[in-house]
């Protein structure tokens, strides 16, 4: 290198601070958005416990239910296929299980 050159330093500009804060709060935005939206609920119903919570996770939809209860047959759903649910909203499965019926009580605050 030449005596008395300078290498070339990146600058930056206030221009090029917004735009890349810009692009965050974006992506910030957008993720925040699809988390918090509203799934519609799949139907359930007549599904064994074990498959109705992975349908319903494989829509978003974490629910809670005792670990004993995977045997059991969801006979209701709250809310009803169809529906619009939100996170933080009660998700109320109804299942049967051994001539018994049980409900689990969750109150939409799973994850």
């Amino acid at each position: 290198m030449a005596a008395g050159s300078r290498i070339a330093q990146p600058r930056v500009t206030a221009a090029g601070v917004g735009v890349a804060l810009a692009a965050v709060v974006f992506v910030v935005v957008v993720t925040l958005g699809w988390y918090f939206a509203p799934k519609i609920v799949p139907s359930v119903t007549g599904l064994s416990v074990d498959d109705a919570v992975a349908t319903l996770a494989d829509h978003g939809i974490s629910v809670r239910v005792d670990p004993s209860a995977s045997a059991g047959v969801v006979i209701d759903e709250r809310p009803i296929a169809g529906e619009r649910w939100s996170r933080g909203e009660p998700f109320v499965l109804t299942y049967t299980l051994d001539g018994r019926t049980y409900t689990n009580m969750d109150d939409g605050s799973s994850e």
